[in-house]
């Protein structure tokens, strides 16, 4: 059982590390979204996914393991088990630590999101101006008399 346990602090420690680099590239992301820098964005976007990806199959074999452990063992909780008790406590210390990382990269997510949405906001205004400008230009030249044939020189 010991080894299993062990597995899961292997699992969660890894998902950590990921979560920290996860939480890198956020702040990245936040100084590229301030630079209007969209290419190095979308590179950086893609890391994240890639990111993403791997803290999921870390999940899904972590809760694979976990349930494996509730079911043979007929437990609700994992402090049910009799094992040595360091192994629980730095389970549930790394389990602390992910939950706390992911909180702040939330945070700094959300705050990412704010600018993006703020600066197509601004993007779209401009849009707005732009084509309200193209409008009443082409309502002016329209609307101006034709001048074609006044000043006909009638001498022949």
């Amino acid at each position: 059982m010991e080894s299993k346990i062990e597995k899961l602090n292997s699992l969660l420690s890894d998902k950590k590390i990921l979560l920290e680099d996860f939480y890198k590239l956020t702040i990245v992301q936040k100084k590229l979204i301030e630079n209007n820098d969209i290419d190095k964005l979308n590179r950086i976007i893609n890391n994240k996914e890639n990111v993403i990806e791997k803290i999921n199959r870390l999940d899904v074999e972590f809760l694979g393991i976990y349930n494996n452990i509730k079911e043979v063992e007929n437990i609700n909780d994992l402090s049910q088990l009799s094992i040595e008790k360091d192994y629980l406590v730095r389970l549930k210390e790394l389990t602390s630590k992910c939950e706390k990382l992911m909180k702040t990269i939330k945070v700094q997510d959300d705050e990412n999101n704010n600018m993006m949405k703020s600066g197509f906001e601004d993007i779209k205004k401009s849009l707005r101006e732009i084509k309200r400008g193209k409008t009443t230009t082409n309502k002016y030249y329209n609307n101006m008399p034709s001048s074609g044939g006044y000043f006909i020189d009638s001498k022949k």
